[in-house]
């Protein structure tokens, strides 16, 4: 019995041992980007041209971001709801006289199937229109609607000589009616045209004039703190056109950025929270001599994409890409430093030196693998193979012993 105990407590001695001098601890090895990042606020300035105009009540008639070309109508304005009133009964007029001469031209040219097939789906986009609250398209189709109807019932009529001249006497009315609405609303409506092309923009803040592209170049960080806290006003203002598609990110940043972005370079820029997506921006100008203010600067960024999307935008957050690297990603505690021998491609002279590697598994021995460390993060790094030797090269998937006693070349692993 004795024996069986001293046997069987060697036996734990020995296992307890191999465990605190054979613990092995394993990763696998993963592509991976570490990006440098600088985050800022800064503001959105456009080439833009605002629009103003006298009324009490301004009717935008011209689409959100849409692109409008020299005289095209932007929006009606009316001095009174009175006003207003008659100008949407003058567009029902309108609208009727049209349905009308069109039934009159095409009076016996559309048979009853036809006209009855219309029907039917003019009523089942009408439902559609009314269940989705879309009222401007119910009014359109509903005149559409009656139109067709009135022409189901020409058709049918024996008798179209009458028909033609009721047609007539109806057109006629409305013309009559037509002319004094619109000599009424003639002297009261205005209709606000473009002046230039570009895209439009119901949406202002008043500062579309003191902060431009030109004015923010010579700007220093505290005047454009200042511009882009004015309290102005925006009465009177009624939309804006922005001319170019080119449009520029102005932000303050440490004079110690500069180095990291030089101008005509190219960065990344992450915005946040209104405008979510990843611009390539370019670097127009930093502050120039002399407009460094407390060790800071005014640095500016410009792109050509995406202006639909930052149309109404002024004070944005950033983050910046100043650099990025790629490579496999390691534990640090897997990187050893081994002594080494490198030889000279051209003189074939070699030297002794350390050099950095990771060890991994290769069945069940351990194979050292140098590496070329490009770049590190707060508990790892991100390596490249630093050899032509294919059995030596760390690879993407490959298991990383991140720690292990007595490591070396070779060395058979018991895990």
């Amino acid at each position: 019995m004795m024996v069986l105990l001293i046997g069987v407590l060697i036996y734990l001695a020995v296992y307890i041992f191999r465990s605190l001098t054979n613990n092995v601890s394993t990763t696998i090895a993963y592509q991976d980007t570490l990006e440098v990042e600088l985050d800022t606020t800064g503001i959105i300035v456009r080439e833009e041209k605002t629009l103003s105009g006298d009324g009490n009540i301004v009717e935008i008639v011209a689409d959100e971001g849409s692109r409008v070309s020299v005289g095209q109508v932007l929006a009606n304005l009316y001095p009174d709801s009175d006003a207003l009133s008659n100008r949407e009964e003058l567009n029902m007029l309108q609208q009727e006289l049209e349905d009308l001469q069109a039934i009159l031209d095409d009076e016996g040219t559309t048979s009853s199937a036809t006209l009855e097939q219309q029907i039917f789906q003019s009523v089942l986009s009408l439902r559609s229109q009314t269940v989705s609250g879309d009222l401007t398209s119910v009014e359109n189709s509903t005149q559409s609607l009656r139109a067709l109807v009135f022409q189901q019932e020409s058709s049918a009529s024996s008798d179209s000589t009458s028909l033609s001249a009721s047609l007539a006497q109806s057109i006629e009315d409305l013309e009559s009616q037509i002319s004094t609405l619109s000599s009424q609303s003639g002297s009261t409506d205005t209709s606000l045209t473009a002046s230039v092309s570009g895209l439009f923009s119901s949406e202002t803040d008043g500062l579309e004039d003191s902060l431009t592209p030109s004015s923010i170049l010579s700007m220093t960080p505290s005047q454009l703190t200042r511009a882009a806290n004015l309290d102005v006003s925006t009465d009177g203002l009624i939309g804006k056109i922005v001319t170019s598609d080119k449009w520029y990110y102005a932000v303050i940043v440490d004079g110690s950025a500069a180095s990291l972005l030089p101008e005509g370079s190219q960065v990344t820029a992450r915005f946040s929270p209104d405008f979510t997506e990843e611009v390539t921006m370019t670097v127009e100008q930093q502050s120039n001599e002399g407009q460094e203010e407390n060790g800071q600067i005014v640095l500016i960024l410009s792109s050509d994409r995406y202006l639909s999307q930052v149309l109404s935008l002024r004070e944005q957050s950033a983050q910046l890409i100043t650099e990025s690297y790629e490579g496999i990603r390691i534990p640090q505690k897997a990187l050893h430093m081994e002594e080494g021998t490198s030889a000279d491609p051209e003189t074939g002279t070699e030297t002794t030196g350390y050099e950095a590697g990771v060890y991994t598994m290769a069945g069940a021995q351990a194979r050292y693998n140098p590496v070329s460390v490009v770049a590190s993060g707060s508990d790892y790094y991100l390596v490249t193979p630093a050899t032509t030797d294919s059995d030596h090269i760390l690879r993407v998937g490959d298991t990383v012993i991140v720690s292990a006693s007595g490591l070396y070349d070779g060395k058979v692993i018991s895990e």
